[in-house]
C-alpha cells in the first residue's frame, strides 16, 4: 500500500498479548494490523526466559506475499529462540497452512477435525498481451510454484508431493497432517 493511504478500516483482531489470530484471509486489513505487532512481540518474547507466541490459524488463505512476510517474522522468532506455537483448530487452507507448518517443530497442534489445503494457489499476475508478456508470467508463475514446493519439503514429508501439488483440491485431514510432519500433536495435547 502507498504511505498516503489509511489503513483500511476493520474490526478484526489480530493478537492479544502472544497470542495471535490468523482468522480469515491474508489481507491488507492483517498486514497493517499485524506485522508491526508481531515484530514487537518478537522482541518482548525473545527477551522473556521462555520466549512463546502462539499463532491460532482458521483461514482460507490470501495474500502469499503477506505470507512470506509473517513468515520471515516466524523464523526470525525462532533464530531468537522464541518457541512459535501453532495451533489449527479448524481449518488451514492455502496461506494458513504454510504458516501452520513453520512453527517450531513439536510445537505444531492441529485438531481431530482440521484439515490443511495444499497448493499452489491462484495466480493471475498481469496483462499477458505480447508474447513477452506471456514468457515473464510463465517465469513468474514456475518461480512461485516452486518456492511453494521448497517450503512444504522443508517443513513437511509429504510424500509425491509434485504429483499432489498438481491439481488444486489437495485436502489434508488432521490425522494425515500429523502423518506427513505438517502439524506434530493433536489440541488436546496442549498445554
Amino acid at each position: 500500500m502507498f504511505q498516503d493511504q489509511p489503513a483500511p478500516a476493520g474490526n478484526r483482531q489480530f493478537n492479544d498479548g502472544n497470542r495471535f489470530y490468523i482468522n480469515g484471509d491474508f489481507d491488507d486489513e492483517m498486514e497493517w494490523c499485524l506485522i508491526a505487532t508481531l515484530r514487537k512481540e518478537i522482541d518482548t518474547q525473545a527477551a522473556a526466559k521462555d520466549g512463546l507466541i502462539e499463532m491460532y490459524i482458521n483461514s482460507d488463505g490470501g495474500s502469499g506475499y503477506l505470507l512470506f512476510q509473517i513468515i520471515e517474522l516466524v523464523e526470525l522468532a525462532k533464530r531468537k529462540g522464541v518457541k512459535v506455537r501453532t495451533i489449527v483448530s479448524s481449518h488451514a487452507y492455502s496461506c494458513g497452512s504454510m504458516l501452520a507448518i513453520t512453527g517450531t517443530k513439536g510445537e505444531r497442534y492441529i485438531s481431530h477435525f482440521a484439515e490443511h489445503l495444499a497448493h499452489h494457489g491462484q495466480f493471475d499476475g498481469y496483462r499477458k498481451e505480447t508474447p513477452l508478456q506471456i514468457e515473464r508470467d510463465a517465469d513468474r508463475w514456475r518461480r512461485w510454484t516452486t518456492t511453494v514446493i521448497e517450503h512444504y519439503k522443508k517443513y513437511s514429508d509429504i510424500p509425491n508431493l509434485e504429483e499432489h501439488l498438481k491439481d488444486d483440491h489437495f485436502w489434508i485431514p488432521a490425522d494425515q497432517a500429523i502423518k506427513w510432519g505438517l502439524a506434530d500433536k493433536y489440541m488436546d495435547e496442549l498445554e
